[in-house]
C-alpha cells in the first residue's frame, strides 16, 4: 500500500494547523502561501478527505479529519526527525533522544547527578525519563518505551544487554534520637521489636524480607512504602526504621527530620547496580554507547558514598 502524502506536505498541514492561516503557515516554513496551499490541497486530495474549513472571518480551522490527523502527523514528524539524527551521528557532536528509565528508589539519589553532569558535556540531547519497579522496567523495554535502564537486579530477557556499574550494601536508617543511633554497626536482631518500614518494591522487597531470614529474625513490619523518601521520613518521625540501598548525600530527610545511616553486621550480600539496553542489528547509537560509557565512570567515583559501603 503507498502512502498518499509526504513529509512536506504534513510539515505545511501542521504549520496552518498551528498558525491559523496560509498566510502565517507560510511565514513559519519561510516558504510561499501557493505553495503552502498547493501541499495542503494535494494532501486532502490524496487522502479524500477535507482537513481545513476555510472562513474568510476565521481562517482556516480543522475539521474533524484534520483533528484525528495533527496528532498523527506529529508523532511522524517526530519520528522522521529522531531518525535523521539516529544516523547522522558521525560527528563529534551527540543529538537525538536517550530514553531513560530508572528503578524508582535509584531516580532520586542518582539521576539529578548523572544528568546535569552529561547534559552539561552533550547539551543537544535530550532525555525521557520514566522510573518504576525492575518488572514495570522490563515492560518498558517489551513496549519499547526505553532505550536504556538503571536498576538493582539483572532482567531476564534475552536480547537485551547489561553492564555493572556499582556495588550496593545495604543499611539502617534510624531518627537521630534512636537509642543505637550512635552505634558503628547494627545487627537485625537489635531491631527485632522495633517497628520496620518496608520498601514495598519488586526487587527491594524480596531482598530485604531474605535478609532478615537468613539473619534468622521476623521483622515486625508496622508500614509497607513505595517510596524510599516517604521511608526516610516516617523513620524521621519516629515511627520505625528501614533498610535502604541508595546513598543519599545529606542526613535530612523531605520535612527537615534527621536520621542517621548505619551499616548491618554482618554485612549482607551486596546488591549490583546495572545498566540494561536493548540490542540492536545495527548497533547502539553513539548517544547510547557514550551515555553508557558515562555513567559507568561517574557511578565509580561515587560508590563510597553510601553508608553500607563503608568498613
Amino acid at each position: 500500500m503507498s502512502v498518499p502524502f509526504t513529509y512536506r506536505q504534513l510539515e505545511a498541514f501542521i504549520a496552518v494547523a498551528r498558525a491559523g492561516s496560509i498566510a502565517n503557515g507560510a511565514i513559519d516554513l519561510m516558504s510561499s502561501p501557493s505553495a503552502v496551499s498547493s501541499a495542503i490541497t494535494e494532501l486532502e486530495k490524496g487522502l479524500g478527505v477535507t482537513l481545513f474549513e476555510r472562513r474568510r472571518s476565521k481562517g482556516m480551522q480543522l475539521t474533524t479529519h484534520g483533528e484525528h490527523l495533527r496528532d498523527k502527523a506529529l508523532h511522524l514528524l517526530e519520528d522522521a526527525q529522531a531518525a535523521v539524527l539516529a544516523v547522522s551521528e558521525t560527528s563529534q557532536e551527540l543529538h537525538g533522544t536517550i530514553r531513560l528509565g530508572c528503578y524508582s528508589s535509584l531516580s532520586a539519589a542518582l539521576l539529578p547527578m548523572i544528568l546535569a553532569r552529561f547534559s552539561k558535556a552533550h547539551p543537544h540531547v535530550n532525555f525521557k525519563l520514566q522510573s518504576g519497579s525492575q518488572s514495570e522496567l522490563n515492560e518498558m523495554f517489551d513496549k519499547g518505551e526505553i532505550d536504556i535502564a538503571l536498576t538493582y537486579n539483572r532482567f531476564l530477557s534475552a536480547d537485551l544487554k547489561f553492564r555493572s556499574i556499582q556495588r550496593r550494601y545495604p543499611y539502617v536508617l534510624l531518627a537521630k534520637g534512636h537509642p543505637l543511633a550512635r552505634k558503628a554497626t547494627i545487627t537485625l536482631k537489635e531491631l527485632a521489636e522495633d517497628n520496620f518500614i518496608l520498601l514495598d518494591v519488586n526487587p527491594s522487597r524480596e531482598n530485604t524480607l531474605s535478609w532478615f531470614e537468613n539473619a534468622g529474625v521476623s521483622p515486625k513490619t508496622a508500614w509497607e512504602i513505595k517510596e524510599a523518601a516517604l521511608a526516610r521520613a516516617l523513620v524521621g518521625a519516629g515511627l520505625g526504621y528501614t533498610i535502604l540501598l541508595q546513598a543519599y548525600g545529606h542526613n535530612l530527610t523531605v520535612d527537615g527530620s534527621e536520621v542517621v545511616s548505619i551499616p548491618l553486621s554482618p554485612r549482607p550480600t551486596p546488591i549490583d547496580i546495572f545498566l540494561a539496553w536493548r540490542t540492536l542489528p545495527s548497533g547502539e547509537p553513539r548517544r547510547i554507547q557514550v551515555f553508557i560509557d558515562y555513567v559507568t565512570e561517574t557511578l565509580k567515583s561515587f560508590s563510597a558514598a553510601s553508608p553500607g559501603n563503608q568498613h
